[in-house]
């Protein structure tokens, strides 16, 4: 089995079971990401309310983050909860918190979606090659530099309140029919260049100038052995993905092993059939 060359800090890194890191990163992130990168839409405000007091741990920016999201968490109620676990999670006025749309696309560049709005001195934005395209030339650094692009742009659009920063991208699903409609937004059919686009296209939308902050949250998705949306009667909603424990090692899993070992994604999305 191929492995994808480890740089040493990840390496030390390394070890946990996939899901596992999965299990971790998601308890944090959910909730956390609306308390600490801001909201999606023009109508929204962009920082928390005169309610959210450094009193309260989670509104205090000198505490780390884990301190910060674990605070928060205990304050809210369950319904609370319950609201944040779509796309639009709702505001929470008692506490300061904005609401956010995590609903930003962004495969080959920023582009229309719930969470993006385009219009007045945002009219477009830049769109790269479709990414079976850019995949095909091997080159990795080209890669990070495309997401280190979309990512500048998305930061562009949320300043003016246009967009989020959560980037529902990459796909990374192993493509098995060329058949598929989507098979266009992944780097094809190789675990292998999955493993190491994801990686490359990851760095490059979440790293910035200021090591602290991720320039936007990266999903990788679709959380896994989705390749198939409608065919004979069966639609992505219905069906179940029976897989092989070998395929599933050899072939499905390692661009999201990647994606939160090497490449520290902020998110993960699941497929319909998970």
């Amino acid at each position: 089995q191929r492995r994808l060359p480890l740089p040493s800090r990840q390496r030390e890194r390394r070890g946990g079971p996939l899901m596992s890191s999965i299990r971790e990163m998601a308890s944090s992130c959910i909730l956390g990401i609306s308390l600490l990168v801001g909201t999606a839409l023009p109508s929204l405000p962009v920082v928390a309310t005169r309610e959210c007091s450094p009193s309260m741990a989670f509104c205090d920016s000198s505490l780390d983050e884990t301190t910060r999201v674990r605070d928060l968490i205990r304050r809210l109620t369950n319904p609370e909860k319950l609201f944040q676990l779509t796309n639009h999670g709702a505001g929470i006025r008692r506490l300061g918190i904005p609401a956010f749309e995590y609903w930003t696309e962004a495969l080959h560049g920023v582009a229309h979606s719930q969470g993006v709005k385009f219009g007045g001195d945002y009219p477009f934005a830049t769109s790269f090659p479709q990414v079976t395209t850019s995949a095909a030339s091997f080159d990795r650094h080209m890669w990070r530099r495309i997401g280190s692009a979309v990512s500048t742009e998305v930061r562009a659009f949320h300043n003016a309140g246009r967009a989020g920063l959560t980037v529902w991208t990459p796909n990374i699903n192993v493509v098995r029919d060329p058949r598929w409609g989507r098979s266009q937004e992944t780097p094809g059919e190789d675990p292998y260049v999955a493993s190491v686009y994801a990686v490359e296209y990851v760095r490059g939308l979440q790293k910035g100038d200021d090591r602290r902050y991720a320039k936007v949250a990266a999903t990788c998705k679709h959380y896994t052995a989705y390749d198939m949306d409608s065919w004979n009667g069966t639609d992505r909603h219905h069906y179940d993905a029976i897989v092989h424990p070998i395929d599933l090692a050899e072939t499905f899993l390692p661009p999201f092993q990647a994606c939160v070992e090497v490449a520290d994604a902020q998110s993960i999305m699941c497929a319909y059939n998970a």
